[in-house]
C-alpha cells in the first residue's frame, strides 16, 4: 500500500511528494532547503539504472526530517544534485565512478580492511551479557547449579565457544561486504564517500559544516598501526548543532597526518 500511494515528482523547482490512503498528504521540498544527499544502490537496481535517494532537510520535526525516494532513475537523482548546487550557490563537477575518480583523497586496501575486520570486537559485549544470563539462571536455581555435571558444564562452555567464533565470522564478513571499496572522494566543497558490495552507498560531508576532528583506536588497532577518523558535524537539528559522523573507519596512522 506504501508503494501504491506514495508519488513523488522531480520538478524544476521544488520535489514535490504526495502519500496516504485515505489521508492524502503533500510535502513541498525547495532544493535550498536540502542539508545532505545521500545515495544508495543495491546490486539489482544497478542494470536498470536506478537508485535510493535519502533527502536530509534538518527538519525541526523528526518525522519530516529524512525524505526516502526509495527507487528513482539515477539520471533525476543526478538532477536532484544540480539544482541543491545551484540553489545554493555551489558548482559541483559531474559525477565519476567512485572507482575511477581523479579526486580520490583515500581508497582503503584490501588488506586494511581485512585488518579492520579482524579486529571488530563489538561482538564481546552480547557475547558477556550471554554468558551472565545463563550463569544467572544457574546460581538462581541452586539445584540445577549442583546436579550439573562435568560433561553438561563443558558442553556449555563449547557451545559458548561456539557461538562467539560464529558470530565473529558473521561480523568479519558483514564488515568486508559494508565497506568494500572504501573511497573517499574530495571535491571542492565536501567530501563523498562511497562502500559497499551489494549495496553501494553514497554519502557525503560539507567541509564547512566539519567542526572537530577525532581519532580512535582500541589497543589492538593500535598495535597494528589502524586509526579510525570521525567528525563532529554542524548541523540545524537543534541548540548543541553537534552530530558525530564517520570519514574514515580504517587508515594507516603513519597517513593520518599526511591527509591532515
Amino acid at each position: 500500500m506504501r508503494y501504491l500511494t506514495y508519488r513523488y515528482s522531480v520538478l524544476d523547482d521544488q520535489i514535490l511528494i504526495k502519500y496516504g490512503l485515505f489521508l492524502k498528504k503533500e510535502l513541498h521540498i525547495p532544493y535550498d532547503k536540502i542539508q545532505v544527499i545521500q545515495h544508495n544502490q543495491w546490486f539489482f537496481l544497478k542494470p536498470f539504472n536506478l537508485e535510493q535517494v535519502i533527502l536530509d532537510t534538518a527538519s525541526h520535526s523528526d518525522s519530516k526530517s529524512k525524505v526516502d525516494l526509495r527507487v528513482i532513475s539515477i539520471d533525476a537523482g543526478q538532477f536532484i544534485e544540480t539544482k541543491h548546487a545551484k540553489s545554493a550557490g555551489k558548482k559541483i563537477p559531474k559525477e565519476k565512478d567512485s572507482n575511477y575518480s581523479d579526486n580520490c583523497f583515500y581508497r582503503a586496501t584490501t588488506h586494511d580492511m581485512k585488518l579492520f575486520a579482524a579486529t571488530n570486537f563489538s561482538f564481546i559485549s552480547a557475547i558477556s551479557l550471554i554468558t551472565v544470563l545463563i550463569f544467572q539462571l544457574f546460581l538462581n536455581d541452586k539445584k540445577s547449579f549442583e546436579s550439573i555435571n562435568h560433561a553438561s558444564f563443558y558442553f556449555v562452555i563449547s557451545f559458548l565457544v561456539g557461538f562467539m567464533i560464529l558470530i565473529y565470522i558473521v561480523g568479519f564478513i558483514k564488515t568486508q561486504l559494508k565497506y568494500y571499496k572504501f573511497t573517499v572522494h574530495s571535491e571542492d566543497t565536501y567530501f563523498r564517500i562511497s562502500s559497499g558490495l551489494f549495496k553501494r552507498k553514497v554519502d557525503k560531508i560539507p567541509i564547512d559544516k566539519i567542526q572537530n576532528i577525532v581519532f580512535s583506536q582500541n589497543i589492538i588497532r593500535k598495535m597494528l598501526n589502524i586509526t579510525t577518523v570521525n567528525v563532529d558535524l554542524i548541523t540545524e537539528n537543534d541548540d548543541e548543532n553537534i552530530n558525530n559522523g564517520l570519514l574514515i573507519p580504517f587508515i594507516k596512522s603513519q597517513l593520518v597526518y599526511e591527509k591532515k
